[in-house]
This record gives structure tokens, C-alpha cells and sequence, in this order.
């Protein structure tokens, strides 16, 4: 299980931070800092990150606390942000992907709100092939900007580069529309090149 808080809504983009591996040794790690990525991004596992990512075996069977607590920087901008809570289990060979997302404000009662760049995706993605059916169990896009960070061990895993990579290779998208055609997905014209795409 993974939690995520970030925020606030009207700043969330693409992080262009890389998360080192020193974050997991902790029970939070930064995703995106405002200094850096204009937005907070914080992220926990159940169980702890240390133990996740660095567990000694012999704490294998010791049992673990289901409250998660994150504590929000001082350079945390004011607005509202959104806790994610995603949950996975294996059953007979497939993955039972289920998560949930709650607004809260911070440091201030003034929402604010999310402008996506890209959209709809529900024009292409219904029935079988639903966001929810395929992200994490999650229909709240919002969260995606959380967890998706280029990692250390893993630099093809911001959200653009995810998003672009899983497009790119699918002969769904492919059969429908050119990869090319930017305005497919993006309301308004991207800046810069599109990173994950085949040759880049």
C-alpha cells in the first residue's frame, strides 16, 4: 500500500526533480519540493519505506502500524492537496488494484483548482480499457503527479515520459491516431519535445 500527499492542485506538473535513494531510507520521501518542481509531493508505504526498501528479514513478521504519518514541510505552499491511498493485491494470477483520494486544505480555506493540460482521456479510455481499471484502481488523475517522479533506479518514471512510453507502444492508440499528433491528448500546445516517445 502506498500514500501520497501533494499539492496545491493549481501547481501540479511534471516534477523535475529525480528522487534519489537516500528519500526511501526514511518514512517519507520527497517527490517534488516547491523550490524545485513549484509543488510538495510526499510519499509513504505500508509498511514504513525502510522497511520496503531496505527491511531487514528478520523484521519480516514483526507487525506494522496501519496510520501513516506524514508531516507537512515548511515550504509547503497553501492550497488544497490532494491524500492518495492506493492498495494492491495478487489474487489468482491478477492484480486487484484499489485506491481513493481526498481533497484537504492547507495552510489556508481558499481551494484551489486543477487545470489539466491534457484530456479527455475518457474519449478513448471507456469500458474495458477505464482509468480506473488501468491506473492503480485510481480515476483521479490528479494523483498520478504524486508517485511519478523520474526515480533514481527508475528515470523513465515521470509521468510524462510513463505516459508517453505506455501510448507510443500500444497498438490500440496506434490503430486510432498518430503519436505525433500532440493535440490528441494536450489541450494546449506542449513546450518542448515529447520525452518517452520510440527514438527518443
Amino acid at each position: 500500500m502506498a500514500v501520497a500527499l501533494l499539492g496545491p492542485t493549481d501547481k501540479l506538473k511534471t516534477a523535475q526533480s529525480t528522487v534519489g535513494l537516500e528519500e526511501f531510507a526514511a518514512l517519507q520521501a520527497n517527490f517534488a519540493t516547491p523550490g524545485t518542481d513549484g509543488f510538495t509531493s510526499l510519499f509513504a508505504n505500508i509498511p514504513p519505506n525502510p522497511i520496503v526498501f531496505g527491511g531487514n528479514p528478520a523484521d519480516d513478521d514483526t507487525p506494522v502500524s496501519d496510520i501513516v504519518p506524514i508531516t507537512i514541510p515548511d515550504d509547503a505552499l497553501p492550497g488544497t492537496y490532494i491524500a492518495a491511498l492506493k492498495a494492491r493485491r495478487e489474487w489468482g494470477g491478477e492484480a486487484l488494484n484499489r485506491a481513493v483520494t481526498l481533497d484537504i486544505q492547507v495552510g489556508t480555506a481558499t481551494p484551489s483548482a486543477f487545470v489539466a493540460n491534457t484530456g479527455p482521456c475518457n474519449t478513448c479510455h471507456m469500458g474495458a480499457s477505464d482509468l480506473p481499471k488501468l491506473l492503480h484502481g485510481l480515476s483521479d488523475r490528479r494523483a498520478c503527479f504524486s508517485c511519478h517522479s523520474s526515480l533514481a533506479f527508475e528515470p523513465d518514471a515521470a509521468i510524462d515520459i510513463r505516459v508517453h512510453e505506455v501510448h507510443d507502444r500500444s497498438d490500440r492508440f496506434g490503430s486510432l491516431a498518430d503519436i505525433q499528433e500532440c493535440s490528441i491528448c494536450h489541450l494546449t500546445p506542449p513546450a518542448g519535445p515529447a520525452r518517452g516517445l520510440l527514438g527518443d
